[in-house]
């Protein structure tokens, strides 16, 4: 029935949009939202994305989220401010649905990171992170907490980074807490599967460790920051990810130390976005950051969190037919 509904919605929405003026038009995907490549009345290529506003999950997210068309608005505005993110173009509103029109971006962070194992690369890699930790930085400036920060959402225009799609960002208090606990599984951090009151802040350092791991490595860590996840389990019986799972380089002591800067259970240890930015990976002349805390020893308790009931068939990796023997990474 969901199903034959989003269908139904989707040839709606094209529909509108087309009598927009938009043409060309070519399905790229949309989970809160429905989005499409477009090009517009004046021959420009642009990513238009249709919102239908009386769907369940969008009522239900305005609940605790930032209104994404608002938003939009406020970008459509004062382009300058937000220069962070993707530029919004137009925005067309009524009581039934909601378009936004926004730049075509030139791909997004993974595929044009360029190859990870080779070395001469390491700088350019060094750069697009510094670009994604400031970008998500003058998000949280802005009072706002991404929630569903990932791979797919981070683009490059112009060279440089630029966030996209804040259907589940949420206003930050003063302390930097925030009531939502949503967004993409791979990326969650774990205290956002039990809540209720969250640092938003820091729940977007742990997905920034996350999609920092997939640009080197291709690859998510886990399917679900949850224990009965094989490859979280890893996570937390090592101190780290699998450093090397995916296309067979092994990480750096300085790529895994930066990592585990993010990737530590308990939010407060966790660095914030200022400390990351001179963290001797990208500043090598810094001065060294203290010994991480270890992940063993930080319990779930110590967290506010408790572990998640294990499950029985835990989903797996695209790519992966079973739990690897991860004893061959470090052989």
């Amino acid at each position: 029935m969901q199903q034959d509904y989003r269908e139904q919605m989707t040839v709606y929405l094209r529909a509108k949009i087309e009598q927009l003026g938009y043409s060309q038009m070519r399905r790229l995907g949309g989970t809160m939202g429905y989005v499409w490549a477009a090009v517009s009345p004046s021959g420009q290529l642009v990513v238009v994305k249709g919102i239908d506003k009386m769907a369940r999950e969008y009522v239900d997210a305005l609940l605790y989220n930032t209104d994404e068309v608002t938003l939009a608005k406020r970008m459509q505005r004062s382009p300058e401010e937000w220069a962070f993110c993707i530029p919004v173009l137009a925005v067309h509103e009524t009581p039934r649905y909601a378009v936004i029109v926004m730049k075509k971006a030139e791909g997004d962070l993974i595929s044009l990171g360029g190859n990870p194992v080779d070395p001469a690369n390491e700088d350019h890699l060094k750069t697009m992170i510094r670009d994604l930790l400031k970008s998500v930085q003058s998000c949280h400036i802005h009072g706002i907490a991404l929630n569903d920060l990932k791979a797919e959402n981070v683009l490059m225009m112009d060279g440089l980074v630029r966030l996209c799609d804040f259907g589940l960002a949420t206003p930050l208090t003063k302390a930097g807490l925030t009531h939502w606990r949503g967004g993409s599984l791979p990326t969650r951090a774990p205290e956002t599967f039990v809540g209720p009151v969250l640092s938003g802040i820091k729940s977007d350092v742990w997905s920034l460790g996350v999609v920092v791991y997939a640009l080197w490595t291709r690859h998510h860590p886990w399917h679900s920051a949850e224990v009965g996840d094989c490859c979280y389990d890893w996570f937390l019986a090592n101190g780290t990810p699998i450093p090397n799972y995916g296309n067979g380089r092994r990480l750096t002591g300085a790529q895994l130390d930066f990592l585990g800067a993010m990737l530590r259970v308990n939010p407060k240890d966790r660095h914030d976005i200022a400390e990351l930015l001179h963290h001797p990976y990208l500043c090598p002349a810094a001065t060294p950051t203290p010994t991480p805390v270890p992940v063993l020893s930080v319990s779930f308790e110590a967290a506010a969190i408790e572990p998640a009931t294990a499950r029985a068939a835990s989903p797996l990796l695209p790519d992966q037919q079973e739990c690897p023997d991860l004893s061959l990474f470090f052989e």
